[in-house]
């Protein structure tokens, strides 16, 4: 988020220095990303609301989009979230190490705890624009002291 708005500060200087085939790809891909992390909460919630309680909402929902555009985007969402996992786990296999393919079913966690960290992200950025959230260094050495001391 940071990179892209620094990046954006000057849209004419980045014009300017790039060709226009990069700048496109700047935005779907930094840009692009970000949006997607804010927005997919919503369109989660949105999809299982639609299926869970389409009698009550589904009207509403509907009335969002263009119908055909909806259900390509529903088809999406479940074909191409189902062959990512598929993905992840084939991945596995053919390195040989079947003990991973089970961790492909908490990918859509790491999804969740992305569009998590960005709503913190975005918060910071618009509140605390000059806040930074240091790691902790050296910790290890902390430990390695009272081990040592004690032996």
């Amino acid at each position: 988020m940071q990179t892209y708005l620094v990046h954006m500060r000057d849209v004419r200087e980045l014009g300017r220095n790039s060709r226009r085939i990069d700048m496109v790809m700047f935005q779907l891909i930094i840009g692009g990303k970000i949006v997607s992390m804010l927005v997919n909460p919503f369109l989660w919630v949105m999809t299982i609301s639609y299926f869970l309680y389409r009698e009550q909402i589904g009207g509403f929902i509907e009335a969002l989009y263009i119908t055909p555009i909806f259900y390509i985007g529903a088809f999406a969402l479940i074909v191409g979230n189902f062959l990512y996992l598929y993905y992840y786990m084939i991945g596995s296999l053919r390195q040989k190490r079947p003990e991973l393919a089970v961790f492909a079913l908490f990918v859509p966690v790491y999804w969740l705890m992305m569009s998590v960290a960005a709503g913190f992200a975005t918060y910071d950025i618009i509140v605390r624009p000059f806040h930074w959230h240091k790691t902790k260094h050296g910790l290890n050495l902390k430990k390695a002291k009272t081990k040592g001391g004690a032996a």
